[in-house]
């Protein structure tokens, strides 16, 4: 499974690169679909290919939502080179870089905000669950927009990914 997804994925740069992106979009979804049987560092690859088409074609938010998901499993396989790559574009797109060992590079507490208002509840529900501020809540989740390149609410649970 691994070589025909980097088949794939290296079908699907090529083809980007001679500028057929209709190809190289259908590749590397190709690619996509059966990296769940290949090894995570396929994936991670072929999430970053797809993050630079996106680039490429200026499609900046689904270019965020490939290259953090890239990052993410770059980060658990523990190649840096390949973090430090998808980090490189994350700033060029403009999303701020937190300090935190969290792929996502949320704070404890915008992580615990950003968890609330997946799952529905009210800016004034989360300051009271939380004991903060509703100023603090809506300051929170425009911080997690802004990292993670999100608009709305409804977007939240997709990137935050499954809870603990």
């Amino acid at each position: 499974a691994g070589a025909r997804v980097a088949a794939l994925r290296v079908r699907g740069v090529v083809a980007a690169a001679r500028g057929d992106a209709q190809a190289a979009r259908a590749l590397l979804a190709d690619a996509q679909a059966a990296a769940p049987e290949a090894p995570q560092l396929e994936a991670a690859l072929t999430d970053f290919a797809r993050a630079r088409l996106c680039m490429t074609a200026g499609e900046r938010r689904e270019a965020v939502r490939w290259l953090r998901q890239a990052r993410s499993l770059f980060v658990r396989l523990g190649t840096a080179p390949f973090t430090a790559r998808c980090d490189r574009h994350l700033v060029d797109l403009g999303v701020h870089r937190g300090s935190g060992d969290d792929p996502l590079d949320l704070t404890a507490q915008e992580r615990a905000v950003a968890r609330l208002a997946a799952r529905g509840l009210s800016n004034p529900e989360i300051s009271r669950q939380l004991f903060i501020s509703r100023k603090t809540v809506e300051t929170h989740l425009g911080r997690v927009f802004a990292k993670l390149g999100l608009h709305s609410r409804r977007e939240l649970a997709g990137a935050l990914g499954p809870e603990p």
